[in-house]
């Protein structure tokens, strides 16, 4: 088969504080769907790669170096190498993030 379909329930799930699956990997790209309960954060810490957050559904506070940042649906963050981050979710519903890292 050509393609491959991978979904919440097939995905493998990642060994981390909120619930994380690998959707993707490759070489160069893996993708990765979070879903960050309401008062549940991604820690702050530094990826030696690139990042890219899309928002899928719900909404946020991104945490960087440079202050804190309200993300929205469909909003797309590019996170450059060793840049601090972290994301928070303080709201009420559901924060999903589909995370692209660019792999060197």
């Amino acid at each position: 088969m050509n393609i491959s379909i991978k979904n919440l329930k097939n995905a493998e799930k990642l060994a981390t504080e909120f619930e994380a699956f690998r959707m993707y990997q490759s070489e160069r790209l893996e993708v990765v769907h979070i879903c960050l309960k309401p008062n549940e954060s991604i820690p702050l810490h530094k990826n030696p790669v690139r990042v890219v957050f899309c928002i899928l559904q719900g909404s946020g506070i991104l945490v960087t170096e440079e202050g804190k940042s309200v993300v929205s649906p469909f909003d797309s963050i590019e996170i450059l190498e060793n840049t601090s981050r972290s994301l928070e979710n303080p709201g009420e519903t559901e924060l999903r993030v589909l995370v692209l890292k660019q792999i060197n």
